[in-house]
């Protein structure tokens, strides 16, 4: 069974242990509360934004503000200087300097040592930034490897156009070139989604070992265990990573919800624990939260939000955490 237990104000929000770190707008004090009684702990500046972050053992905001995880004491890391988070693994961040309004620079951080290394150039944007100094970045048609990182001679290794092989035909017979909409690590090599395919890349030389076409068109996937799950629109998609094949397909048009039936349409899926959970648009502008069964593609559970739609879904501990568009947090409990 699964409910409701808080509803919290949170435009971002980070669970780490049994805290629950939340920034209630752009502009906002950093909260900090308890994950088992929601009691607020504490409440740490005033002028908190653009999302936050886990660095080393500090949650951080977008210009490097923030708190340390075991003593929640406040730390500014960059205080003369207008530094902000871009990216990160363990080791390396990298992040961006505003030279003028419009103008920014990019430049490697060693984590470690609070240290700024280098310059960087890329095109794009940046999807894969991992501790092998492997750079992977894309721009709406093609994708992009740069050579390691954590060496001066940063450079393009190779570069992939995939509007050709991505193509497709619309409803009315018209040519669309493929766009890039998401990039996710796999086992050592890459997997792109466009409209309506799913490539799996070589990593090291960027040859396509795979290009799936699939029968409808999905915004993001959720990737668990050799699986890619999609939900959008009426479709819910079950994608095997290994094969590059279409397990499941199935159209889903309707939700019920307490006893009454809504036409629905989804998207925002996120596996967990042989369910896959999405936003709902119901008919009338209502926004709800639903779960499908992975063996049975049948939705088990649904439970209505508010009149924004679903931002993010996440898990932790026994606990689901729900964001919207109207900087609202639902907090359900999944109770044996």
């Amino acid at each position: 069974m699964i409910k409701l237990i808080k509803k919290i104000n949170a435009t971002y929000f980070k669970t780490y242990n049994d805290f629950l770190f939340v920034l209630e707008n752009d502009n906002s004090p950093l909260f900090i509360y308890d994950l088992n009684s929601f009691e607020l702990i504490k409440k740490v500046g005033g002028n908190y934004g653009g999302g936050l972050y886990i660095v080393k053992n500090y949650i951080i905001d977008e210009s490097f503000k923030g708190v340390n995880i075991n003593t929640l004491l406040e730390k500014i890391f960059f205080e003369e200087e207008d530094i902000y988070y871009y990216i990160k693994n363990n080791k390396y961040a990298v992040i961006r300097k505003f030279i003028e309004e419009f103008e920014v620079e990019f430049y490697l951080l060693e984590i470690e040592k609070n240290k700024i290394l280098q310059k960087i150039n890329f095109e794009g944007e940046i999807a894969l930034l991992n501790e092998l100094g492997v750079v992977i970045s894309y721009t709406n048609d093609t994708l992009y490897k740069y050579s390691d990182y954590k060496y001066s001679d940063f450079s393009l290794l190779w570069q992939k156009d995939l509007s050709e092989i991505t193509q497709y035909t619309e409803w009315d017979n018209s040519e669309v070139k493929g766009e890039i909409r998401e990039v996710y690590s796999y086992k050592d090599t890459l997997i792109v989604l466009t409209q309506v395919f799913v490539l799996r890349i070589n990593i090291q030389t960027g040859e396509i070992i795979y290009s799936l076409r699939l029968p409808a068109g999905v915004m993001t996937l959720s990737i668990e265990g050799g699986k890619a799950y999609g939900c959008y629109g009426y479709h819910y998609m079950e994608i095997d990573l290994e094969k590059g094949e279409l397990i499941n397909f199935v159209r889903i048009e309707d939700a019920i919800y307490e006893e009454k039936r809504y036409n629905a349409i989804m998207n925002k899926a996120t596996f967990h624990n042989g369910h896959v959970f999405h936003g709902l648009r119901f008919e009338g502008g209502q926004y709800a939260v639903g779960a499908i069964d992975t063996k049975t593609c049948n939705r088990e559970w649904v439970s209505l939000l508010s009149v924004y739609m679903v931002e993010k879904i996440q898990f932790h501990q026994d606990k689901i955490f729900i964001s919207d568009t109207g900087g609202n947090l639902f907090i359900y409990e999944m109770v044996k």
